[in-house]
């Protein structure tokens, strides 16, 4: 017969079963069963074509090791990219738990499918495996016909060694390699707040250091007191370009805010600033004197760097508070925008008073300004340095903000001035109002006025140096944008564990796939012997078989294969005793 595209035929003639042929390898020549195996009219031995299943196809296997390699290599690569971008923005995905899920779901994209084909590979192993021992012959029917690898990963694992079954053995080890790349890879992802800084930004400044020639007309001054005297009563925090209560900030526009939900953006720039120090003291002395006459005129005394004062103040069963230029005193000769005053309190319940004086300066500086984007509000300043550009403000001595030289004023601003001088003392007063106790308490604290006094007319005057200290105008400038967010990084040591491990199962994956392939040479089989009938066409020729009956448990099994020996037959290629071959 030419063994060249023939098939062989087994049968009556009725029903032939014809299988592909092909001619026998030389490494067959010394196998058991051999002598038994036709041959063709050439001599060339005849033997079915050998049928994988699609999870051992070559092709496949090398496949998914290079899979398994892209990954890691891409794991690698993301941890690059991650870390030269330092992470990715998450956008809306950190609202409802859009980050828990995407960092859950990515180990299942990465492991899940590769766990699944190489658990397929592995189960494709273990049906093989009892026709790779048969191919070797002389089998015992525990190595054989009775060996289940189906069994649970845990007993094939100790089957396999006590076998040293070692292309199983590797292989179930591949399959719990697999397993922990999961735990692995579901650190891959994390979050964590992240600065990234934007140099060379371009901004506008629309103010610089200058006396406004419109601070006469007093509207900045009034404008505010009412504010000092709303964040008293409110609560208020500082305005833009206002910080602490006693920085003024030359003003720039602000671009508007890019970042993600959760993000913080700061715009620095270097400009220039006004500190503003109230210089507030308690007096040297001072007392009230009641007036015996029955006028219900109190007079309050004090003294103070040299200087002394005195006033009256009228006794109508209310506090009394007000402010007072320090005018009457040949210590203190400016003019009376820029003279000390004084701020008093009195309390008609515990028929104390109280005089706080400040006399205020400001200090010019450089300095780097750091203002909120999404609120507009100053949160940072950094000093350089004192030499500021010359201006109509350097070295001009501070407005008190309370005495103004009104010499031809018209009545708006007369009336802006007493507003004024109102609005700050009230402010200061209404203070005290809201603490624990009221004013009868705070009056009594040797500083509790002191306190007040400072922060109410300090803010005040800041407020005020904002607009009457600086002048309009429109230069550009660069500066810097600091973006603090919450980004999406990859976990250096979890990607090298993660892209570690799949590397180095994939190369044992390829270690066990190369000893299996050598292994199977001589496994040739037509059909998936794991059905029913795949596993009757295997022995149908056999005479073992007949040892068999159902009822059988796997005991009863044991005893009635004990002492064969199994092989495949190289004339039929069915599973059979090596004892009945002999007499064939």
């Amino acid at each position: 017969m030419d063994h060249k595209g023939f098939t062989k035929q087994y049968g009556d003639g009725s029903h032939d079963v014809k299988l592909p042929l092909t001619p026998v390898p030389e490494y067959l020549a010394n196998q058991p069963l051999l002598a038994h195996s036709e041959r063709g009219s050439a001599g060339a031995v005849s033997i079915p074509r050998q049928k994988l299943s699609f999870f051992l196809q070559g092709w496949f296997v090398t496949l998914l090791i290079l899979v398994m390699i892209i990954v890691a290599v891409f794991t690698e690569y993301v941890l690059r990219i991650s870390e030269k971008n330092q992470g990715w923005q998450t956008g809306n995905l950190g609202q409802f738990g859009g980050i828990n899920f995407l960092k859950s779901l990515i180990p299942v994209v990465l492991t899940l499918p590769i766990s699944m084909l190489w658990l397929s590979v592995d189960q494709e192993m273990q049906k093989m495996h009892p026709f790779v021992v048969l191919a070797k012959g002389g089998a015992p029917a525990s190595r054989s016909l009775l060996l289940d690898y189906t069994s649970g990963r845990f007993w094939a694992i100790v089957k396999s060694l006590k076998y040293r079954h070692w292309v199983i053995f590797f292989s179930s080890l591949v399959c719990m390699g697999n397993l922990v790349l999961s735990p692995l890879a579901s650190g891959l992802l994390t979050t964590k707040s992240t600065v990234i800084l934007d140099t060379g930004v371009p901004l506008t400044s629309i103010r610089m250091l200058g006396l406004t020639p419109d601070y006469r007309n007093l509207e900045f001054f009034v404008a505010a007191s009412g504010y000092a005297s709303a964040a008293a009563i409110h609560n208020l925090t500082d305005p833009p370009f206002l910080f602490r209560g006693s920085w003024a900030i030359a003003e720039f526009n602000i671009p508007s805010a890019t970042g993600g939900a959760g993000s913080n953006q700061t715009v620095y720039l270097t400009t220039t600033g006004v500190e503003t120090t109230s210089n507030c003291e308690l007096a040297d002395s001072q007392n009230v004197i009641d007036d015996d006459t029955g006028s219900g005129n109190i007079t309050v005394l004090g003294s103070w760097s040299g200087c002394n004062v005195s006033f009256q103040v009228t006794d109508t069963e209310s506090d009394q508070y007000g402010v007072r230029p320090l005018d009457n005193c040949q210590v203190f000769l400016q003019p009376p925008p820029y003279q000390p005053v004084i701020f008093y309190a009195y309390s008609f319940e515990k028929r104390m008073a109280r005089l706080t004086f400040c006399q205020p300066s400001i200090q010019l500086y450089n300095l780097v300004a750091g203002v909120d984007m999404h609120t507009g509000l100053i949160n940072n300043v950094s000093l350089i340095d004192q030499n500021v550009p010359q201006s109509n403000v350097s070295g001009l001595p501070a407005f008190n903000g309370i005495n103004f030289n009104l010499t031809g004023a018209d009545s708006y601003v007369n009336a802006r001035a007493m507003s004024t001088q109102s609005a700050v003392p009230f402010a200061i007063y209404q203070g005290a109002t809201n603490q624990p106790g009221g004013v009868s308490q705070v009056i009594q604290l040797e500083d509790g006025f002191l306190n007040l006094t400072t922060t109410v007319y300090t803010r005040f005057l800041a407020l005020a140096a904002k607009s009457v200290y600086f002048v309009a105008t429109s230069q550009q400038m660069s500066g810097e944008i600091q973006t603090t967010e919450i980004r999406l990084w990859v976990y250096p040591l979890a990607a090298h564990l993660f892209s570690g491990s799949l590397v180095l199962i994939a190369i044992l994956a390829g270690i066990t796939h190369i000893f299996h392939v050598r292994a199977r040479r001589n496994v040739f089989l037509t059909c998936d012997p794991s059905t029913l009938a795949g596993a009757v066409s295997m022995t149908s020729h056999s005479k073992f078989p007949k040892l068999l009956h159902a009822g059988m448990d796997e005991d009863d099994l044991y005893n009635a294969l004990r002492g064969m020996t199994f092989g495949i037959s190289r004339r039929t290629w069915q599973v059979v005793s090596e004892a009945e071959e002999d007499r064939a």
